[in-house]
């Protein structure tokens, strides 16, 4: 049996993680807000992951499938099925943060990829 590439190994493995995110975002609405330790993957493992495959994919459809799923990220936060958000402005309070989320995120990608999202 041969040896695999390392870099072959690693393209599985994001395809895998990629996938198994998608089933979970494919299982709930759009606006669901969703806690992070449903990722397969620590959320910072899964944004590393995106910012990776939107570098190296050149195809401009899985590109864009590629960009929403990663901006989907900013709807999973810690502790939100803990009741850390018991309270009568919860849902105040998790727009807030989702939003503070999409501009992180989208401030990683401006980095990562040299243009804005």
């Amino acid at each position: 049996m041969g040896k695999m590439n390392p870099s072959s190994l690693l393209a599985e493995q994001m395809v895998e993680a990629i996938g198994a995110y998608g089933s979970i975002v494919a299982a709930t609405d759009l606006d669901d807000i969703r806690d992070e330790r449903e990722l397969p993957y620590p959320k910072e493992t899964m944004v590393g992951i995106f910012l990776t495959a939107l570098a190296t994919v050149d195809d401009a459809a899985v590109k864009e499938s590629l960009r929403q799923g990663y901006f989907q990220l900013a709807q999973f936060l810690p502790g939100v099925d803990t009741g850390r958000f018991a309270s009568p402005d919860r849902a105040e309070k998790l727009t807030r943060l989702v939003l503070d989320e999409k501009e992180r995120l989208s401030a990683l990608y401006a980095h990562a990829l040299g243009h804005e999202a």
